[in-house]
């Protein structure tokens, strides 16, 4: 699957930035080395060729961290979901400095996984809560848990256009995605004037892509299709009918998670085992690199979010 030009600004020309192989997975099992070339206009980064999506599902399995979820953290496993539900709460209430949402309130969250994020917005708001995911494994093992909640699997073309949500969440969902215009395209679609858009994606434009290069995590490959920065992520929204109101550097998810795993990347570590013995480590490296960054907010570390009104 090869793209022909820049999906931002439609730019033929691109220049060859790196080779890489597949991350957090065991490229003895399964090994692919993709091109990623980055646009001489806007620096856009893209995979290209990018895998097809039937030979994409080789990657997400018990070697991708995100689906092993708390459990892949043994003993620690409790600590890990308080802190993910630390981050929903963070998210939830980034939603409240730009939004007033009410019981009538429609909140949408794409590639909702497991939806932690959408059970913190029931208990905060009471409001209507819909979820899309290509899968359903995120929530099957706990159907009474999210019943509140309004879950369907599918793709963005699914999506009902009479919906009109009033608020749009897109938590590290873009660079997965193989067709991130169309997908902004049709959310701006089945909006309202005034719907707002949460999205976080890495930031390429940022210390930790510019500290571990070629093993930063944000590459992610193959998963991760596009990388952005704030200028080009800005003209793709503009471009798809949306205007930004605000991005912040560094978003909601801590931006250390990508250190790590880029640390994690150099050692080679086996991301289908248990996390468990390394736990105090990331903690210990979690609290140095706080202190080494205390006085640098300014600048991203590798995660951003961008806030934008429906046009």
């Amino acid at each position: 699957m090869k793209l022909k030009k820049c999906i931002v600004c439609n730019n033929k020309e691109t220049t060859f930035l790196y080779t890489n192989c597949a991350m957090m997975h065991h490229s003895n099992n399964f090994f692919i080395c993709k091109i990623c070339k980055i646009c001489k206009i806007c620096n856009l980064v893209f995979l290209n060729p990018r895998p097809s999506l039937n030979e994409l599902k080789n990657y997400y399995t018990d070697y991708y961290l995100p689906y092993r979820g708390s459990s892949a953290w043994g003993k620690f496993s409790k600590l890990v979901d308080l802190n993910q539900r630390n981050l929903d709460t963070r998210r939830a209430k980034l939603i409240t400095q730009f939004k007033i949402i009410n019981k009538s309130s429609i909140i949408l969250d794409v590639g909702c996984g497991k939806p932690t994020f959408l059970k913190s917005c029931d208990r905060l708001f009471k409001c209507k809560l819909y979820g899309l995911d290509f899968s359903s494994k995120g929530w099957d093992k706990e159907p009474k848990r999210f019943e509140r909640i309004n879950l369907s699997v599918g793709g963005i073309d699914d999506l009902n256009n009479t919906l009109k949500p009033d608020v749009i969440s897109l938590w590290h969902y873009l660079e997965h995605d193989y067709y991130p215009n169309n997908t902004l395209k049709k959310l701006a679609s089945i909006s309202k004037s005034k719907t707002l858009l949460f999205l976080e994606v890495p930031n390429y434009d940022s210390i930790s892509r510019k500290k571990y290069k070629n093993n930063w995590a944000g590459y992610h490959t193959p998963r991760h299709t596009f990388l952005f920065s704030p200028k080009n992520l800005d003209l793709l929204l503009t471009k798809c009918g949306w205007k930004v109101k605000q991005v912040i550097l560094n978003g909601t998810l801590d931006s250390y998670n990508l250190f790590w795993m880029s640390k994690m990347e150099i050692k080679q570590i086996d991301w289908s085992k248990s996390m468990e013995k390394e736990f105090w480590k990331y903690v210990f490296g979690n609290i140095m690199y706080k202190l080494k960054y205390l006085f640098n907010k300014k600048v991203s570390h590798g995660v951003m979010t961008i806030i934008a009104e429906r046009k």
